[in-house]
C-alpha cells in the first residue's frame, strides 16, 4: 500500500508481512504480547507442505493478532554478500536478490524498509503462477493488487531484478524463470 496509495489505490490492510532475523525476535514477540497481541503460527493446513512447515511454525512463522488485525513475521537470517540479500522462505527453499531491491518507503507517517515495487510485483506474479494455483484465497484482491503495482513498476528495473535474483532449492541455485515474472 505504501507504493500504490500515492497513485490512488488503497484498500483495508488485513495483515502486515515482515521478514525478520532471529536477533531480537524474542523481544518483538514479548513487546507485541505486552500490547495485547496473541501469538500463533501463520502456517495452516491450506499451506503446501503443511506437515513439513508446521514443525518450524513456532520459531519461524509467527502471527500476532489483536482486534482482527495480524502481524505475520517470517524469521530468517538475511546475510548480505556480494551486493545480494538472501532469505529462506521454507526449509531448503530460498532466494537472493540485489541489495537495491530493498528500499525505504512510507505509509502514513511510518517510514520502513521494504522490497521495491518491482520486487513486490515479482513476488505477486510468481505467487499467482505457482502456489496461487493451489491456494485460492483472496484471489481477486491479489489480482487487483498486482494490476495496480504493474502501473508503477519500472520495466527496466523489473528486467534487472529478474536477471539478478536467484532461487535456491537445496543445493541447486538458478535464475528465476522470466516467464513467471514478465
Amino acid at each position: 500500500m505504501s507504493y500504490t496509495a500515492n497513485k490512488g489505490y488503497e484498500r483495508p490492510i488485513k495483515d502486515i508481512d515482515i521478514i525478520g532475523s532471529q536477533d531480537g525476535s524474542e523481544q518483538i514477540a514479548k513487546g507485541l504480547k505486552e500490547k495485547g497481541y496473541t501469538q500463533e503460527s501463520f502456517v495452516d493446513k491450506a499451506f503446501p507442505f503443511y506437515d513439513h512447515l508446521s514443525k518450524h511454525s513456532a520459531s519461524k512463522y509467527l502471527r500476532f493478532i489483536r482486534d482482527g488485525k495480524a502481524i505475520e513475521i517470517m524469521i530468517t537470517d538475511m546475510p548480505l554478500a556480494g551486493g545480494h540479500v538472501s532469505a529462506d522462505l521454507y526449509p531448503g527453499l530460498g532466494f537472493s536478490l540485489p541489495q537495491w531491491a530493498i528500499q525505504q518507503t512510507v505509509l502514513g507517517n511510518v517510514r520502513f524498509n521494504a522490497v521495491s515495487p518491482e520486487t513486490l510485483y515479482s513476488i505477486y506474479k510468481v505467487g499467482l503462477r505457482t502456489w496461487g494455483l493451489f491456494v485460492r484465497t483472496r484471489m481477486e484482491q491479489r489480482k487487483k493488487d498486482l494490476a495496480n503495482l504493474e502501473e508503477i513498476v519500472d520495466k527496466n528495473k523489473l528486467t534487472d531484478l529478474v536477471k539478478g535474483t536467484r532461487i535456491h532449492v537445496g543445493r541447486l541455485n538458478f535464475e528465476v524463470p522470466k516467464i513467471l515474472v514478465i
